[in-house]
């Protein structure tokens, strides 16, 4: 009889698991908006985005989030496999037509946290799969994702489509094209993003974009540390034939071959952009691209750069065109280690690098050398040593200091109150001081920890809140005025 009664507590025990387990996973469909750009779908909870998820004839629709989702419970749906991405494979048929979103989800400077999708044997993993349409003003906080190939944290792959004004925390695990924020970006466009995931892939991995062909990277990021193999970039893991400008990349990266700060492989067009992070790879290995046919100009790296053969301070293996830029990181390698590029068959145009901190005496490790300019740490802190580049409209230039991008120096102390009501934080991580732009008269501004506890408040009568003091980690700002509340994620580094 004990026996009989311990079986049947353990069918009942077994039983309320499994229901509550599939209870986790409840539909509830938008209380409010009917889809279109004047009326929104309102997404406010996790059973809004299941929703979402399984409902394709919805996918063309207007959505926008009205409150941070935490994804927390993803962790035990589908038999702990999480998450099931939104937008289907184009290639995956029903009723003879291919299904991709195509909608546009505004997430309104709202935040999904812990969403857990672990399928390390299937390909196409994230939050959206295939998107044709527009994903703006989206967090994602400490995601935890795995998948096989196609991996990325926001997006699987974007083809045509628009990221903007959206970043990732957390880790991400997969094979190839993973990246921080968006695994494949075709003829797509990215701008305003950043992730700060840790990434461990095999090949075509970055720390935004595993690879992105035939469109555009602008004002973006990444920062965690990355572990690949070959192909591996900070910011993309292979760039063909597209554009990126004013992004830059911080942290460490350690892959095999072609392993670059900014790119793995470079065949489009890079402009306006730095990398400060240790570098670690075998072959072909750079400060800012492991190796390219494109064109590079308005550049820098500075971070230490490990290698064995082909090593250079912006490039390891280069058939190209470089344009006023520089390297003053120290550079190890064996084989064709030059303080530019380690091999070089193209042309370079009024570049420098520091013979001191770089530890060498070759501008080009084998190959065309004329062009490339070595300097003294003091030499390249004086203005005029940097004959023809534009201090008017692209660079910037303080006492005892190294040239710093314009943009970069104007966005250091930024923190821009936008137009239609939301605010950037750029560059994020920020450091020790924000600046606000605008009317910040009799503005409030509060800074959480992510305990919820409040660690700075001020009321601005002036342009700058000092945040020196903030241990480094993450935080929710706050700004309020007479009209609006604002409310945006903010690293400090």
């Amino acid at each position: 009889m004990k026996k009989a009664n311990l079986f049947l507590n353990f069918l009942i025990i077994f039983s309320f698991f499994i229901n509550g387990n599939l209870l986790s996973q409840t539909e509830e469909a938008p209380a409010n908006g009917d889809g279109t750009e004047a009326s929104p779908y309102e997404i406010a909870n996790l059973n809004n985005l299941y929703w979402l998820s399984q409902h394709s004839e919805h996918w063309d629709k207007h959505y926008i989030q009205t409150e941070d989702i935490n994804a927390t419970d993803t962790e035990n749906w589908d038999n702990a496999a999480g998450f099931s991405p939104i937008g289907e494979d184009p290639f995956i048929y029903n009723n003879d037509y291919a299904i991709a979103f195509t909608g546009v989800y505004n997430g309104d400077g709202k935040t999904i946290s812990n969403l857990k999708i672990y399928r390390p044997e299937t390909n196409n993993i994230g939050l959206f799969h295939y998107v044709l349409g527009e994903i703006k003003n989206l967090g994602l906080i400490d995601v935890n994702i795995t998948g096989s190939g196609n991996v990325g944290a926001l997006v699987v792959m974007n083809f045509s489509g628009t990221v903007s004004n959206s970043y990732s925390t957390g880790e991400i695990n997969g094979n190839n094209y993973v990246g921080g924020l968006v695994g494949i970006s075709s003829y797509g466009e990215i701008s305003n993003s950043y992730s700060t995931v840790e990434i461990n892939g095999n090949d075509y991995v970055g720390g935004l974009v595993g690879i992105s062909s035939y469109g555009e990277i602008s004002n973006s990021y990444s920062t965690g540390e990355i572990n690949g193999n070959n192909y591996v970039g900070g910011l993309v893991g292979i760039s063909s034939d597209g554009e990126i400008s004013n992004s830059y990349r911080t942290g460490e990266i350690n892959g095999n071959n072609d392993v670059g700060g900014l790119v793995g492989i470079l065949y489009g067009e890079m402009s306006n952009s730095y990398s400060t992070g240790e570098i670690n790879g075998n072959n072909s290995v750079g400060g800012l691209v492991g190796s390219s046919i494109g064109e590079m100009s308005n550049s820098y790296s500075t971070g230490k750069i490990n290698g064995n053969n082909c090593v250079g301070g912006l490039v390891g293996a280069y058939n190209g065109e470089i344009s006023n830029s520089y390297s003053t990181g120290e550079i190890n390698g064996n084989n064709d280690v030059g303080g530019l590029v380690g091999a070089y068959n193209g042309e370079i145009i009024n570049s420098f690098w520091n013979t001191e901190t770089s530890g060498q005496n070759t501008g080009v490790g084998s190959g065309i050398n004329e062009g490339a300019i070595g300097k003294t740490t003091a030499e390249m802190k004086l203005q005029f040593t940097y004959v023809d580049w534009d201090f008017t409209g692209t660079w910037k230039m303080e006492a005892d200091n190294y040239p710093v991008l314009q943009w970069q120096a104007e966005s250091n102390e930024a923190f821009i109150v936008t137009s239609d009501n939301n605010i950037k934080i750029y560059p994020n991580p920020a450091k020790d001081k924000l600046f606000i732009k605008g009317n910040t008269e009799n503005t409030n501004v509060k800074i959480y920890n992510l305990q919820g506890q409040l660690v700075l408040e001020k009321v601005l009568n002036d342009k700058f809140i000092d945040i020196s003091q903030l241990p480094t980690g993450l935080y929710t700002l706050k700004i309020q005025n007479k009209n609006n509340v604002f409310i945006e994620k903010l690293i400090k580094e």
